[in-house]
């Protein structure tokens, strides 16, 4: 399997790391007021460090996460800081397997009816919108992403709460096994004003057709999802 979540163009890195964490599920505290608290997003959490990272010390050695990726044609190019879309306070840091995450309002925000993946989507408030996958050094070789054994998580800002709900379907062929998959995702997220966890979790799997098929949950929470872990990965 090459891929399951597709939003955003994310690979889903569930696989890479041998589905070792619990599903990640919302938290029963997880709707509050606002969005997450003062755009403290983790502070002090633990990390884990993936088995297949070729040299864990030099990983260690890696403590700045705060750039994002720069893909053309689905391949890596190079990164550039966060500080370029996203006000300050803004950092990533870690530091002896602990993980802090602080955001501040994002420069520019979109309309989701023009966002590629989304804008097929119900936005019940109208709502602008920032999203925030993977954080990466910036050489670009280690990676830091929230995700558990059949979910992964992003970040997205939203100017006001809204509810994005709906459904999209992605189908493809994969890269390395030339097999076709098709994912079918429903969105029921509830999102506060500012930063959200946005949770994509496998739901399911089946086979018809010759075709690998995958249905997808979409929810949000304003809390770290109990059973997630955020974790380093080295980019392959």
């Amino acid at each position: 399997m090459k891929n399951f979540f597709k939003l955003f163009g994310i690979v889903a890195l569930a696989v890479v790391i041998g589905f070792s964490f619990a599903s990640c599920k919302p938290s029963p505290d997880g709707v509050v007021d606002n969005g997450i608290s003062d755009g403290t997003v983790a502070s002090e959490e633990s990390i884990h460090y993936v088995s297949n990272i070729t040299n864990e010390a030099d990983a260690k050695s890696h403590t700045d996460f705060s750039y994002f990726r720069n893909w053309e044609d689905n391949e890596f190019k190079s990164t550039y800081s966060i500080s370029e879309k996203i006000n300050a306070p803004t950092t990533v840091t870690v530091s002896d397997s602990k993980v802090n995450i602080n955001l501040g309002e994002p420069k520019t925000l979109w309309e989701i009816n023009n966002y590629g993946d989304l804008n097929t989507l119900n936005n019940s408030a109208g709502a602008k919108i920032f999203y925030c996958g993977a954080f990466y050094t910036q050489d670009g070789k280690y990676f830091l992403l929230l995700g558990g054994e059949k979910s992964e998580v992003e970040l997205l800002y939203v100017d006001k709460d809204t509810k994005i709900s709906g459904q999209r379907v992605w189908t493809w062929v994969g890269e390395e096994d030339g097999k076709n998959y098709k994912q079918t995702a429903t969105f029921n997220a509830s999102l506060k004003k500012g930063w959200n966890f946005f949770i994509w979790t496998l739901s399911n799997t089946s086979n018809n057709n010759n075709t690998t098929n995958y249905a997808v949950t979409v929810t949000a929470s304003t809390k770290i999802p109990s059973g997630c872990e955020w974790t380093v990965r080295e980019r392959n």
